[in-house]
C-alpha cells in the first residue's frame, strides 16, 4: 500500500490566476492558453464519447452528436431521480 499526502484543491488557485487575468488583461497568470483549453477539453469530449458510443472518433467532434449523446444521458439521469 502506498500511501500520498493529502494535497490541496487546485481549483481556487485556478479561478483565483482567471480572475485576475482577467482583471489585469494578462495571459501570464493562466495555467494554458484559451486555444489549448478548448483543445483539452475536445479531446475529453471525444474519449467521453467514444467510450459511451464504443466507437472511433475523429476530432474535432461534431459538436451536434454530442450535444445529442450529453441530452440523452441528462433524460436517463432524470428518468432515474424519478423512479
Amino acid at each position: 500500500v502506498i500511501e500520498f499526502a493529502k494535497q490541496s484543491e487546485p481549483y481556487i488557485e485556478l479561478l483565483e490566476k482567471f480572475a485576475r487575468s482577467c482583471m489585469e488583461h494578462d495571459d501570464k497568470y493562466l495555467a494554458a492558453s484559451g486555444e489549448e483549453g478548448i483543445n483539452s477539453i475536445m479531446l475529453c469530449a471525444g474519449a467521453y464519447y467514444s467510450a459511451c458510443k464504443n466507437m472511433p472518433v475523429e476530432l474535432p467532434l461534431d459538436r451536434y452528436k454530442y450535444k445529442e449523446l450529453m441530452d440523452g444521458l441528462i433524460l436517463k439521469e432524470q428518468e432515474i431521480k424519478n423512479i
